[in-house]
């Protein structure tokens, strides 16, 4: 197995083992972004997303959350998610970290 098919494999068991805390009923349109630890601190994954009664209800909004790895190398423990939009008639374009 090469080191590309090794990151694969290792990326699917986190996502198939991770759970993100739900905001609605509805969400979608999510982003990631992989914080590495530095100086002894764990590594975490920051993600963005929209949530709300279904896509396009005028209470859709951007929620971000942050997961903590644990010794498994799984982000299985999540901060409550945050909404980071406010209502408005202004459309919010989809979440994108980098």
């Amino acid at each position: 197995m090469t080191k590309k098919d090794r990151i694969g494999v290792n990326l699917l068991k986190v996502l198939s083992k991770t759970l993100l805390p739900e905001a609605a009923p509805s969400c979608h349109a999510s982003s990631l972004c992989f914080l590495p630890g530095t100086d002894g601190e764990k590594n975490r994954l920051l993600c963005a997303w929209f949530a709300g009664a279904r896509e396009s209800a005028d209470d859709v909004e951007i929620w971000l959350s942050v997961g903590t790895e644990d010794a498994d190398g799984l982000f299985t423990r999540w901060t409550e998610p945050v909404r980071m939009s406010s209502p408005s008639d202004e459309a919010c374009w989809n979440p994108v970290l980098f």
